[in-house]
């Protein structure tokens, strides 16, 4: 017969107070919402939002036609759309998918360097202080690139959001940090535990502070250095998803075998060979994936920013859902769905024959 041990009092009553734990947040975070009841013309304008999706404006979409049959045969189809090339369903689709298209193959390559330079992929190895100190003279070359690069970018679009005492700032980030370096070799030589990755942290630490500003933010923000339109979504998907990725990919690389890395040392192989022959073909199939789902993703979020100005088919939805011209936002509407759920699908598949 097999005794089965006993929960202690703590184990038994440990799921009921995480439960009332959850309830009391749920409680705590309904009970700071504002609640002013149903507006009154909140009816009317749903039915008016279903009615545009049963009765869309199909003109909308027969407008490349129109334009056509106008020129070619002069039949004079009576369109506000016939003579406004550009101005169609199918043309703010394929704008949109080309914003998300432009700004994901963009950020595809610049997150690789960043992937790489947050992976943790250090062995347990002990460090003596001269490669601690070398890491801690790269750490402010890198840095003082950082501050060059943010400082032409402040001059160049005339951004205000940069402090004016950013090289002040990145030198007090440089010196703590090299204490923090000087700290973490003093407890790997007394004992056999790191608590700090200078090249790892750091990467971490730059992808983290990018994935801090959402995207319609970036789009606010590059529409009032570059004006409205598409090339402001696109810089600002691409920044975005280059914090997106850097993480996906950076943990890619954190989870690859290292056998094929150590036979390659062990044959006489350089670190550029590593590089080009284990590491970059084992993570290939990963950073192709991601960059798929970032695409989708990406779709998603083009589709919003033309509600700020920058540009895609969310720019045409704002204005007709401000005008009250429900067909119009209907069509809109049925063509953003089929876009992303095709997309969604052709993407699926492709990472399924990726990896």
């Amino acid at each position: 017969m097999i005794d089965i041990p006993k929960k202690s009092f703590l184990r038994k009553i440990q799921p009921y107070v995480i439960a009332i734990i959850i309830l009391a947040i749920y409680i705590w975070a309904f009970a700071g919402i504002q609640f002013n009841g149903i507006q009154q013309m909140a009816g009317q304008i749903t039915a008016a939002v279903f009615n545009g999706l049963v009765h869309p404006d199909w003109q909308f979409v027969s407008a490349p036609l129109d334009r056509w049959l106008n020129a070619t045969f002069q039949t004079g189809i009576p369109s506000t759309l016939a003579t406004a090339d550009g101005e169609d369903l199918v043309a703010k689709l394929l704008q949109t998918v080309a914003i998300a298209f432009l700004g994901t193959f963009v950020s595809a390559f610049l997150a690789i360097p960043f992937a790489f330079l947050s992976a943790r992929t250090e062995g347990r190895s002990r460090e003596s202080w001269k490669q601690r100190a070398k890491a801690i003279l790269y750490l402010a070359v890198g840095m003082l690139a950082v501050a060059s690069i943010i400082w032409g970018f402040r001059l160049i679009f005339g951004f205000d959001v940069f402090p004016k005492n950013l090289f002040i700032f990145i030198f007090v980030l440089w010196f703590f940090e090299s204490l923090f370096i000087v700290a973490n070799g003093l407890v790997q030589d007394i004992s056999k535990y790191t608590i700090f990755r200078p090249k790892s942290t750091n990467g971490k630490f730059i992808l983290t502070f990018i994935r801090v500003f959402p995207e319609i933010v970036l789009a606010l923000m590059f529409i009032k250095a570059v004006g409205p339109g598409s090339f402001a979504g696109v810089l600002a998907l691409s920044v975005h998803s280059v914090g997106m990725l850097g993480k996906l990919d950076g943990e890619a690389i954190e989870n690859l075998d290292r056998g094929p890395n150590e036979a390659i040392v062990a044959a006489g192989g350089t670190q550029l060979d590593t590089l080009t022959l284990a590491t970059l073909p084992n993570a290939m199939p990963s950073f192709l994936s991601n960059t798929l789902y970032r695409f989708e993703i990406s779709v998603r979020s083009a589709s919003i920013l033309g509600m700020v100005g920058a540009g895609g088919i969310g720019q045409d939805l704002i204005l007709s859902t401000q005008v009250r011209n429900w067909p119009r936002a209907g069509i809109i509407l049925i063509g953003v769905v089929i876009m992303v759920t095709l997309i969604d699908f052709i993407s699926g598949q492709l990472r399924k024959r990726i990896i």
